[in-house]
């Protein structure tokens, strides 16, 4: 890929895309691991904060993620290019990030605003990027599951560097403060400006429309209501949110009981040695898997995503110790790679083209709102009940239970349809 930036014309044009596109996915993954995997640290740090209102705080982060979301994906659709908008998200989250590294929260209320803040558009970049991507896929050479995968890779490295971070200053004395992982946040969000010069620009087609009919509103392909409409996309949704309220109440926990003295105590630094491995798992994934899933039906790929999440969850809860908890990656890997390869390009095959990004962004109002809302109040409530631990166990039941009625349910769908 080197060698022909050297070339000019078509060529080297569709290098500078796949490469640009490829640098996004890896910041991207970066940044939002550090948003996802981060924030229940960051909470539990604060000794104000109970297991309980850590659950809370990240469902109510997860709320606010699910009320902005369809918003970014109307304004997308209809600004005069997608790109633009991408830009000015990358803009707002690296000043917002700094609402958690500069004050010292001494209480709820001024935590709680910077938590509204920065979730209102921290996991908005996955789902544009997804929109302008897959519009573009035409133009370069590369699968969409290998361009993917970098998102996972730069998730990977991200979480390999806070071990390294956390051995070279810390030196083996304890953990640095989580709120400093959110420089690698605003870091990964400036640096991801750059190759937007070379993205390919993906139009926001309902602006065209709108520039080409004055009456848009009596369109009704270019409606909101129509995209919720679509039988398929709502079954997908559906699935969705039951998926996601699992995970979600797993992944809340999970990195409290894997790092804190609240559980295993394995420290920040091991944690993100742990996630290295499992969203390298991710990447494999993608990338090896990328020809054999991509000729499965999207329905039973989904049944093997809900499989997967039942015995990570099992793997999490039977492991006497962070080491064992290595064996996790393989079914990580399968849970989050096969949705990251096959979703976002079934959501652009069901949905009207004006409406695109709408369509990513109600599938991350899924995974990264309404789903880990419910997962997260779910999971804080368990957790005065019950061990953190036994949160994975009740969850891994409740997988292995949506998966058989969801086989159920797609057993009716027809195959063309998928």
């Amino acid at each position: 890929m080197i060698r022909r930036f050297w070339i000019k014309g078509p060529e080297r044009d569709g290098s500078l895309a796949a490469a640009s596109m490829a640098s996004i996915y890896a910041l991207n993954g970066g940044a939002q691991f550090i948003a996802s995997g981060t924030l229940a640290i960051f909470l539990s740090g604060h000794a104000f904060v109970s297991n309980m209102n850590v659950g809370l705080i990240v469902a109510l982060a997860s709320l606010v993620t699910a009320v902005a979301q369809p918003m970014w994906g109307v304004i997308a659709d209809y600004a005069r290019t997608k790109n633009r908008v991408l830009i000015a998200v990358y803009i707002c989250i690296a000043c917002m990030t700094w609402l958690f590294i500069l004050p010292r929260h001494i209480g709820y209320f001024t935590l709680i605003l910077s938590v509204v803040a920065i979730y209102s558009v921290v996991y908005t970049p996955t789902p544009l990027t997804d929109a302008i991507v897959v519009e573009n896929l035409d133009k370069i050479r590369l699968r969409y599951g290998v361009i993917r995968a970098f998102g996972a890779g730069g998730a990977a490295v991200t979480a390999f560097a806070l071990f390294i971070i956390n051995m070279l200053i810390m030196n083996g004395a304890g953990d640095f403060e989580p709120k400093y992982s959110f420089l690698i946040l605003f870091f990964a969000t400036i640096l991801s400006i750059a190759p937007m010069k070379y993205m390919p620009t993906a139009a926001g087609h309902a602006y065209k429309s709108k520039r080409e009919s004055a009456v848009i509103i009596e369109r009704p392909g270019l409606k909101f209501s129509a995209v919720m409409k679509n039988k398929r996309l709502m079954m997908l949704l559906v699935y969705g949110l039951f998926t996601f309220i699992c995970t979600g109440c797993q992944n809340t926990y999970f990195s409290v009981y894997y790092a804190t003295e609240r559980g295993l105590n394995a420290g920040i630094g091991m944690y993100g040695l742990f996630f290295s491995v499992c969203i390298a798992a991710e990447a494999a994934v993608m990338i090896a898997g990328d020809k054999w899933y991509g000729r499965m039906n999207i329905y039973t790929i989904l049944t093997l995503v809900q499989l997967a999440a039942g015995l990570r969850a099992l793997v999490v809860y039977f492991s006497p110790n962070p080491y064992i908890m290595f064996v996790m990656a393989v079914f990580h890997g399968h849970l989050f790679g096969l949705l990251f390869l096959r979703v976002a390009p079934y959501i652009n095959s069901i949905v009207p083209i004006e409406m695109r990004a709408t369509g990513q962004a109600c599938w991350t109002v899924m995974m990264m709102g309404l789903g880990p809302v419910i997962g997260s109040a779910i999971g804080g409530f368990i957790s005065n009940f019950f061990a953190l631990r036994d949160i994975f166990l009740l969850t891994a039941v409740a997988a292995f239970v949506i998966s058989a009625v969801f086989f159920a349910l797609f057993r009716r769908q027809p195959a063309a349809a998928a």
